[in-house]
């Protein structure tokens, strides 16, 4: 992709440790992420609340409840809000991405919400409250999996704002069952970002061969954040106009 298309694209961004980065490429796809395995405590388990009832076997249904719950599986982007753009989150490098070590992919947002359309997921961005919501029941639903689907904005789009830093926009499946699913960013993927942590280019690294060698002719691009030059994204041949000049 140009530069000139690059900036006129709307973008998601996927941080991801260097070995994920490669598995990345060479199936170009994203694998969906259970719950249980967040980062936020408040997602990871979440108390069930629900009416007592004599018709109702409240712990059957508890287990059936969770079950369907694990079934539940979604990947996590970052996008851009205003001129704060996804890829300049030193805590999100920090957290998702091996310290600086990993990789930030820039995927277009039109192509990744129209891929998750034709396999029928959920996309939207998270919304950032004061409190997270709890499964908390006035009556025993019939369907979990309609409950869940009805009630998917409060429940599988909104965190606290402890988590703000990450812009999130969020890709869902809420039925999964036991099996793996994938997304995929064959026709997405617009550009690669590496993290320049030292004095050397990262042009220079083993790191960028090896993602040369698999990247399908993606640029691939440098990302720095200095108070001497400000945020920058360079390319190869030493071009570092690949973002707008922050208003």
């Amino acid at each position: 992709m140009e530069r000139e298309q690059f900036l006129r694209t709307k973008r998601l961004y996927h941080y991801t440790k260097f070995q994920s980065a490669v598995k990345i490429l060479d199936s170009m796809s994203l694998k969906f992420g259970s719950l249980d395995g967040m980062n936020d405590i408040n997602e990871r388990y979440r108390p069930l609340c629900i009416p007592v009832s004599n018709e109702t076997n409240i712990e059957a249904f508890s287990e059936e409840f969770y079950k369907q719950l694990s079934y539940v599986k979604q990947i996590s982007l970052t996008r851009d809000i205003g001129k704060h753009y996804g890829f300049d989150i030193p805590a999100m490098w920090g957290h998702y991405a091996e310290m600086g070590e990993g990789v930030c992919f820039i995927l277009d947002k039109k192509k990744i919400e129209k891929e998750a359309k034709l396999a029928k997921y959920i996309c939207s961005r998270v919304t950032y409250l004061d409190t997270h919501h709890d499964f908390i029941l006035d009556t025993i639903p019939k369907d979990i999996s309609n409950y869940f689907y009805n009630q998917k904005k409060e429940l599988f789009f909104t965190k606290t704002k402890d988590w703000s830093y990450e812009q999130e926009f969020r890709i869902l499946e809420l039925d999964a069952c036991s099996k793996d699913s994938f997304l995929n960013i064959r026709n997405a993927l617009i550009a690669i970002v590496l993290y320049d942590n030292s004095s050397q280019s990262v042009f220079g690294t083993t790191k960028y061969k090896l993602i040369k060698a698999i990247s399908f002719d993606i640029p691939i691009l440098e990302y720095s954040n200095t108070n001497l030059w400000g945020t920058s994204l360079i390319d190869e041949d030493g071009n570092c106009n690949w973002i707008k000049e922050k208003e």
